[in-house]
């Protein structure tokens, strides 16, 4: 009985040092993310709040240019997708969509961006790998100061 008891209290510790350093990398992530958008903002001259942005749920963050070609991505983007973030430079986020991602929903990302408005959508993506997943992506247009679209970010995360 005395082992039994040693060894759930040995489990429910490890399982706590696991939260907690869990917790930390997740922290240092969204750091490394708000140093990197503050970065950005001030070379573009946008103008948000990083620290409102990064208040989303999220795994990843995408940042295009206005052709829509991917200018920066977070960290979490190689996990979630399988590509590294320089491997995504200068590439169309479609190029994770495939045979089953549905016209429609691409459409509707497609017409937002055109028209420089933000829309959350979920698609059908695929990894390096080739295996699909499904992406919720929150999309936003980035204005400078003179309110000339410069950019678009993208919040992803796996549902």
């Amino acid at each position: 009985m005395e082992i039994k008891k040693i060894h759930r209290s040995t489990r429910m510790h490890a399982l706590l040092c696991w939260d907690i350093a869990s917790n930390g990398i997740l922290q240092a992530m969204k750091h490394h993310d708000r140093q990197k958008l503050q970065q950005l903002a001030k070379k573009y001259q946008w103008h948000f709040s990083p620290d409102e942005l990064l208040a989303k749920e999220y795994e990843a963050i995408v940042v295009t240019d206005v052709t829509q070609k991917i200018q920066w991505a977070s960290p979490g983007f190689l996990k979630m997708t399988g590509y590294s973030p320089a491997l995504a430079k200068n590439r169309k986020p479609s190029f994770l969509q495939g045979k089953d991602t549905s016209p429609a929903t691409r459409q509707q990302v497609r017409e937002a961006i055109q028209q420089g408005k933000s829309i959350a959508a979920t698609l059908l993506n695929y990894r390096r790998n080739g295996t699909p997943y499904q992406c919720y992506v929150e999309i936003q247009p980035l204005y400078n100061n003179e309110k000339l679209l410069t950019h678009f970010i993208a919040f992803e995360r796996e549902v």
